[in-house]
Protein backbone atom coordinates (compact mmCIF):
# COMPACT_ATOMS: atom_id res chain seq x y z
CA UNK A 1 0.00 0.00 0.00
CA UNK A 2 1.55 3.34 -1.05
CA UNK A 3 1.47 6.35 1.24
CA UNK A 4 -1.56 7.94 -0.48
CA UNK A 5 -3.65 4.78 0.02
CA UNK A 6 -2.43 4.47 3.61
CA UNK A 7 -3.53 8.05 4.41
CA UNK A 8 -6.90 7.47 2.72
CA UNK A 9 -7.48 4.32 4.77
CA UNK A 10 -6.44 6.07 7.98
CA UNK A 11 -8.83 8.95 7.31
CA UNK A 12 -11.69 6.52 6.66
CA UNK A 13 -11.08 4.68 9.93
CA UNK A 14 -10.83 7.99 11.73
CA UNK A 15 -14.15 8.99 10.15
CA UNK A 16 -15.81 5.87 11.55
CA UNK A 17 -14.32 6.34 15.01
CA UNK A 18 -15.31 10.01 15.03
CA UNK A 19 -18.79 9.14 13.86
CA UNK A 20 -19.39 6.79 16.78
CA UNK A 21 -17.30 8.50 19.47
CA UNK A 22 -19.25 9.44 22.62
CA UNK A 23 -20.20 13.08 22.50
CA UNK A 24 -21.11 15.47 25.25
CA UNK A 25 -24.56 15.14 26.80
CA UNK A 26 -25.71 17.98 24.53
CA UNK A 27 -25.11 16.10 21.26
CA UNK A 28 -25.97 12.76 19.66
CA UNK A 29 -23.84 10.35 17.64
CA UNK A 30 -24.24 10.88 13.90
CA UNK A 31 -22.74 9.16 10.86
CA UNK A 32 -20.21 11.04 8.82
CA UNK A 33 -20.77 10.93 5.07
CA UNK A 34 -18.22 8.13 4.68
CA UNK A 35 -19.67 6.13 7.59
CA UNK A 36 -23.20 6.63 6.27
CA UNK A 37 -22.15 5.17 2.92
CA UNK A 38 -20.64 2.16 4.69
CA UNK A 39 -23.79 1.76 6.82
CA UNK A 40 -26.05 2.01 3.76
CA UNK A 41 -23.96 -0.64 2.03
CA UNK A 42 -24.31 -2.92 5.06
CA UNK A 43 -28.09 -2.48 5.01
CA UNK A 44 -28.24 -3.03 1.27
CA UNK A 45 -26.55 -6.44 1.44
CA UNK A 46 -28.54 -7.53 4.48
CA UNK A 47 -31.87 -9.36 4.28
CA UNK A 48 -34.69 -6.80 4.18
CA UNK A 49 -36.33 -7.65 7.50
CA UNK A 50 -32.97 -7.83 9.26
CA UNK A 51 -31.90 -4.53 7.68
CA UNK A 52 -35.09 -2.89 8.95
CA UNK A 53 -34.35 -4.17 12.44
CA UNK A 54 -30.82 -2.82 12.25
CA UNK A 55 -32.02 0.62 11.16
CA UNK A 56 -34.71 0.59 13.84
CA UNK A 57 -32.09 -0.31 16.46
CA UNK A 58 -29.84 2.50 15.30
CA UNK A 59 -32.73 4.97 15.24
CA UNK A 60 -33.67 3.78 18.72
CA UNK A 61 -30.15 4.49 19.91
CA UNK A 62 -30.28 8.01 18.50
CA UNK A 63 -33.70 8.51 20.11
CA UNK A 64 -32.39 7.39 23.50
CA UNK A 65 -29.51 9.84 23.21
CA UNK A 66 -31.97 12.62 22.46
CA UNK A 67 -33.99 11.57 25.49
CA UNK A 68 -30.81 11.77 27.55
CA UNK A 69 -30.17 15.28 26.25
CA UNK A 70 -33.76 16.23 27.03
CA UNK A 71 -33.53 14.91 30.59
CA UNK A 72 -30.23 16.75 31.07
CA UNK A 73 -31.84 20.02 29.99
CA UNK A 74 -34.82 19.49 32.30
CA UNK A 75 -32.61 18.41 35.20
CA UNK A 76 -30.31 21.41 34.81
CA UNK A 77 -33.23 23.83 34.61
CA UNK A 78 -34.98 22.41 37.67
CA UNK A 79 -31.73 22.09 39.61
CA UNK A 80 -30.94 25.76 38.98
CA UNK A 81 -34.48 26.74 39.92
CA UNK A 82 -34.24 24.73 43.15
CA UNK A 83 -30.88 26.23 44.08
CA UNK A 84 -32.17 29.75 43.58
CA UNK A 85 -35.37 28.98 45.50
CA UNK A 86 -33.42 27.59 48.46
CA UNK A 87 -31.28 30.75 48.54
CA UNK A 88 -34.42 32.89 48.59
CA UNK A 89 -36.02 30.84 51.38
CA UNK A 90 -32.86 30.97 53.49
CA UNK A 91 -32.70 34.73 53.00
CA UNK A 92 -36.35 35.09 53.96
CA UNK A 93 -35.83 32.98 57.09
CA UNK A 94 -33.41 35.64 58.29
CA UNK A 95 -36.10 38.25 57.74
CA UNK A 96 -38.75 36.58 59.90
CA UNK A 97 -40.09 39.23 62.31
CA UNK A 98 -37.13 41.42 61.36
CA UNK A 99 -39.21 44.59 61.49
CA UNK A 100 -40.80 43.75 64.86
CA UNK A 101 -37.45 42.69 66.32
CA UNK A 102 -35.84 45.89 65.13
CA UNK A 103 -38.63 47.91 66.69
CA UNK A 104 -38.37 46.12 70.05
CA UNK A 105 -34.58 46.43 70.08
CA UNK A 106 -34.91 50.16 69.44
CA UNK A 107 -37.48 50.48 72.24
CA UNK A 108 -35.22 48.63 74.67
CA UNK A 109 -32.24 50.76 73.78
CA UNK A 110 -34.34 53.90 74.11
CA UNK A 111 -35.60 52.82 77.54
CA UNK A 112 -32.09 51.96 78.74
CA UNK A 113 -30.81 55.33 77.53
CA UNK A 114 -33.74 57.16 79.08
CA UNK A 115 -33.41 55.51 82.50
CA UNK A 116 -29.62 55.35 82.63
CA UNK A 117 -29.14 58.69 84.49
CA UNK A 118 -31.67 57.70 87.16
CA UNK A 119 -30.23 54.20 87.62
CA UNK A 120 -26.69 55.54 87.67
CA UNK A 121 -27.66 58.15 90.27
CA UNK A 122 -29.35 55.50 92.43
CA UNK A 123 -26.35 53.18 92.16
CA UNK A 124 -24.02 56.01 93.09
CA UNK A 125 -26.12 56.88 96.15
CA UNK A 126 -26.01 53.29 97.37
CA UNK A 127 -22.24 53.23 97.04
CA UNK A 128 -22.02 56.49 98.98
CA UNK A 129 -24.33 55.06 101.66
CA UNK A 130 -22.00 52.06 102.00
CA UNK A 131 -19.01 54.38 102.30
CA UNK A 132 -20.75 56.57 104.88
CA UNK A 133 -21.68 53.48 106.85
CA UNK A 134 -18.06 52.34 106.79
CA UNK A 135 -17.00 55.76 108.13
CA UNK A 136 -19.74 55.50 110.80
CA UNK A 137 -21.14 58.86 109.60
CA UNK A 138 -24.78 58.59 110.66
CA UNK A 139 -25.80 62.06 109.50
CA UNK A 140 -24.36 61.61 106.02
CA UNK A 141 -25.81 58.13 105.77
CA UNK A 142 -29.26 59.41 106.79
CA UNK A 143 -29.11 62.20 104.20
CA UNK A 144 -28.03 59.87 101.44
CA UNK A 145 -30.58 57.24 102.44
CA UNK A 146 -33.36 59.81 102.27
CA UNK A 147 -32.37 60.71 98.73
CA UNK A 148 -32.16 57.04 97.79
CA UNK A 149 -35.57 56.32 99.26
CA UNK A 150 -37.09 59.11 97.23
CA UNK A 151 -35.61 57.67 94.06
CA UNK A 152 -36.48 54.04 94.85
CA UNK A 153 -40.06 54.05 93.43
CA UNK A 154 -38.86 55.71 90.26
CA UNK A 155 -35.99 53.24 90.00
CA UNK A 156 -38.42 50.36 90.43
CA UNK A 157 -40.60 51.67 87.61
CA UNK A 158 -37.56 52.21 85.40
CA UNK A 159 -36.33 48.66 86.00
CA UNK A 160 -39.76 47.23 85.31
CA UNK A 161 -39.97 49.23 82.08
CA UNK A 162 -36.57 47.95 80.92
CA UNK A 163 -37.37 44.39 81.98
CA UNK A 164 -40.70 44.42 80.17
CA UNK A 165 -39.06 45.57 76.96
CA UNK A 166 -36.20 43.08 77.36
CA UNK A 167 -38.65 40.23 78.02
CA UNK A 168 -40.75 41.21 75.01
CA UNK A 169 -37.64 41.20 72.82
CA UNK A 170 -36.46 37.84 74.19
CA UNK A 171 -39.91 36.31 73.73
CA UNK A 172 -40.07 37.39 70.09
CA UNK A 173 -36.49 36.24 69.49
CA UNK A 174 -37.32 32.84 70.96
CA UNK A 175 -40.50 32.41 68.91
CA UNK A 176 -38.71 33.64 65.80
CA UNK A 177 -35.85 31.25 66.40
CA UNK A 178 -38.31 28.40 66.83
CA UNK A 179 -40.04 29.23 63.54
CA UNK A 180 -36.71 29.52 61.74
CA UNK A 181 -35.59 26.19 63.17
CA UNK A 182 -38.77 24.49 61.94
CA UNK A 183 -38.32 25.84 58.42
CA UNK A 184 -34.64 24.87 58.36
CA UNK A 185 -35.67 21.38 59.50
CA UNK A 186 -37.92 21.18 56.44
CA UNK A 187 -35.08 22.31 54.17
CA UNK A 188 -32.84 19.68 55.78
CA UNK A 189 -35.06 17.07 54.10
CA UNK A 190 -33.25 18.05 50.90
CA UNK A 191 -29.93 16.62 52.09
CA UNK A 192 -30.78 12.90 51.83
CA UNK A 193 -32.35 13.54 48.41
CA UNK A 194 -29.09 15.13 47.25
CA UNK A 195 -27.26 12.01 48.43
CA UNK A 196 -29.55 9.90 46.22
CA UNK A 197 -28.88 12.21 43.28
CA UNK A 198 -25.14 11.80 43.73
CA UNK A 199 -25.57 8.03 43.90
CA UNK A 200 -27.48 8.07 40.59
CA UNK A 201 -24.85 10.28 38.96
CA UNK A 202 -22.16 7.91 40.11
CA UNK A 203 -24.13 4.91 38.86
CA UNK A 204 -24.41 6.51 35.40
CA UNK A 205 -20.63 6.32 35.12
CA UNK A 206 -20.64 2.54 34.55
CA UNK A 207 -22.95 2.36 31.51
CA UNK A 208 -21.48 5.61 30.20
CA UNK A 209 -17.98 4.14 30.22
CA UNK A 210 -19.23 0.91 28.65
CA UNK A 211 -20.71 2.83 25.73
CA UNK A 212 -17.20 3.64 24.50
CA UNK A 213 -16.24 -0.02 24.50
CA UNK A 214 -19.38 -1.14 22.68
CA UNK A 215 -18.91 1.70 20.20
CA UNK A 216 -15.66 0.07 19.11
CA UNK A 217 -17.53 -3.15 18.41
CA UNK A 218 -20.05 -1.26 16.29
CA UNK A 219 -17.23 0.51 14.47
CA UNK A 220 -15.67 -2.83 13.61
CA UNK A 221 -19.00 -4.35 12.53
CA UNK A 222 -19.78 -1.47 10.19
CA UNK A 223 -16.28 -1.57 8.77
CA UNK A 224 -16.38 -5.33 8.08
CA UNK A 225 -20.01 -5.35 7.02
CA UNK A 226 -21.14 -7.80 9.70
CA UNK A 227 -24.88 -7.36 10.26
CA UNK A 228 -24.86 -9.86 13.12
CA UNK A 229 -22.11 -8.05 15.02
CA UNK A 230 -23.72 -4.67 14.30
CA UNK A 231 -27.04 -5.93 15.68
CA UNK A 232 -25.31 -7.23 18.81
CA UNK A 233 -23.42 -3.95 19.31
CA UNK A 234 -26.56 -1.85 18.81
CA UNK A 235 -28.48 -4.02 21.27
CA UNK A 236 -25.74 -3.39 23.81
CA UNK A 237 -25.71 0.34 23.10
CA UNK A 238 -29.48 0.59 23.42
CA UNK A 239 -29.40 -1.29 26.70
CA UNK A 240 -26.65 0.94 28.09
CA UNK A 241 -28.29 4.14 26.86
CA UNK A 242 -31.63 3.05 28.32
CA UNK A 243 -29.93 2.60 31.70
CA UNK A 244 -28.58 6.14 31.43
CA UNK A 245 -32.03 7.48 30.48
CA UNK A 246 -33.64 5.63 33.41
CA UNK A 247 -31.17 7.10 35.87
CA UNK A 248 -31.56 10.58 34.40
CA UNK A 249 -35.30 10.21 34.86
CA UNK A 250 -34.71 9.24 38.50
CA UNK A 251 -32.48 12.26 39.02
CA UNK A 252 -35.21 14.51 37.64
CA UNK A 253 -37.67 12.86 39.99
CA UNK A 254 -35.38 13.61 42.91
CA UNK A 255 -35.11 17.24 41.78
CA UNK A 256 -38.91 17.30 41.82
CA UNK A 257 -38.83 15.98 45.39
CA UNK A 258 -36.49 18.84 46.30
CA UNK A 259 -38.90 21.30 44.67
CA UNK A 260 -41.72 19.84 46.79
CA UNK A 261 -39.64 20.24 49.96
CA UNK A 262 -38.95 23.86 49.06
CA UNK A 263 -42.67 24.43 48.46
CA UNK A 264 -43.40 22.99 51.91
CA UNK A 265 -40.76 25.28 53.45
CA UNK A 266 -42.38 28.26 51.71
CA UNK A 267 -45.75 27.37 53.22
CA UNK A 268 -44.18 27.25 56.69
CA UNK A 269 -42.50 30.57 55.95
CA UNK A 270 -45.77 32.17 54.87
CA UNK A 271 -47.46 30.88 58.04
CA UNK A 272 -44.75 32.44 60.18
CA UNK A 273 -45.16 35.89 58.65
Amino acid sequence: MNWRKWIAAALFVFGLVSAFAPLSHAATVQFTAAAQAKWDKLLAVTEKTEAAKLQAAYNGFLSLQKQTDSWDARINALHYSNDEAVKVVKSQIKQINASQLGKLEAQLKQAETKHDPLLSRYSSLNKQISAANAMKSKELKKLLQTQANLLKPLVQLAREDIKAKRDALKSLKDSTGKKAKQIRAVLAEIDPVKVRIQAEKKAIGAPKSSVSTVMKSLNAAVKTGSAKDARSALAGLNSLQQQIVNRKEKIYGYEEQIANVIAKAKLRLAASA
